[in-house]
């Protein structure tokens, strides 16, 4: 039978956002307001690509379940909620200034500000044995490249076709784009030559769980960096549940990720959401950092992490006095 689960996203003292969890994988948010004493409302949306509908039924009496206790708790008047099941159109994110990887961006002058979709979108649109056609689109909906790509015991190779000439930032986006499409446990290697007319711009080569290592070498390697590399700064404190920023001094002291964790019993539960998926190797000598920090908030008996990237569960990092992986 598979395990459901509410993850907490935010909580404040007039609501709370959950995330939906169906054997570790994300299948929906749950949302609710609510003024103590009166009335509370909200949203469950379920995402029908993802959510089977012979487990929707078990789903929404698990939420069902909560809700009831939550109005209980909260000693509501009236309870509205309303549920949805369809496919995801559209993720609206206000983005940080540093951040490269957020489905959405905030930009602002002096005269008007804007909502901007996601920087890229990768569609494939040929698909014939272990050949694999893709187009990549902007934000504008402009076909700014296509990619050819073979697939072969464990190893994808190919090239990305530029229509204009990229940068490198743009490069990298596009690569992560096509290596997140493939199945992580059965491609080991990736090998792809990034084209612009007939010049070779650059020739990309990613071996399992790591990063691009390119020939101008404008990635840096992360695996496997000590304690003193990473910093953990709470943001947000709302009673139960802590959000802390992680930055990492290798990647110019950026933020690649952020740790949601919930406090309200002795063993600690949470996540980390990263923004990076090579920063989750890392992730022995982060959740040392992040336990320095908690131990400022309370005693615990042991920590529970899963490790997140784009709503995807990738690992699970389990500390007791012995940290286990």
């Amino acid at each position: 039978m598979k395990r459901i689960e509410l993850r907490p996203d935010l909580r404040t003292a007039g609501g709370e956002v959950n995330d939906i969890l169906v054997d570790g994988r994300y299948a929906g948010t749950m949302t609710l307001v609510y003024r103590e004493g009166g009335r509370l409302t909200g949203s469950v949306q379920l995402d029908r690509d993802v959510l089977r509908a012979r487990d929707k039924q078990r789903v929404l009496k698990h939420v069902n379940d909560y809700i009831q206790s939550f109005v209980l708790a909260v000693g509501a008047a009236s309870c509205e909620v309303f549920v949805t099941y369809s496919p995801f159109e559209q993720f609206i994110v206000m983005a940080d200034e540093e951040d490269e990887e957020l489905v959405g961006t905030w930009k602002e002058d002096e005269d008007e500000s804007e909502w901007q979709e996601a920087e890229y979108e990768l569609v494939l649109v040929g698909k014939k044995r272990n050949r694999l056609h893709y187009h990549v689109y902007d934000e504008r909906r402009r076909w700014i490249a296509e990619a050819h790509l073979r697939a072969d015991d464990g190893k994808v190779t190919g090239s990305v076709r530029w229509r204009s000439l990229p940068d490198e930032e743009e490069i990298e986006l596009v690569t992560e784009l096509i290596v997140s499409d493939f199945d992580e446990d059965s491609v080991d290697e990736f090998l792809i030559d990034h084209r612009h007319d007939d010049e070779l711009l650059e020739t990309v080569e990613l071996a399992h769980e790591e990063v691009p290592e390119t020939k101008s070498s404008h990635v840096k390697k992360a695996g496997m960096r000590g304690e003193a590399n990473f910093t953990a700064k709470l943001i947000r404190d709302d009673g139960d549940t802590l959000t802390y920023e992680i930055r990492s001094k290798a990647d110019g002291n950026r933020t690649i990720g952020t740790a949601t964790v919930d406090i309200r019993e002795r063993r600690l539960t949470g996540f980390i959401d990263f923004r990076d998926r090579r920063h989750a190797e890392d992730a022995g000598a982060i959740a040392a950092v992040l336990m320095r920090e908690l131990d400022k908030e309370k005693e615990y008996d042991g920590l529970n992490l899963s490790l997140m990237y784009r709503n995807r569960l990738i690992d699970e990092f389990i500390v007791e006095n012995e940290t286990v992986h």
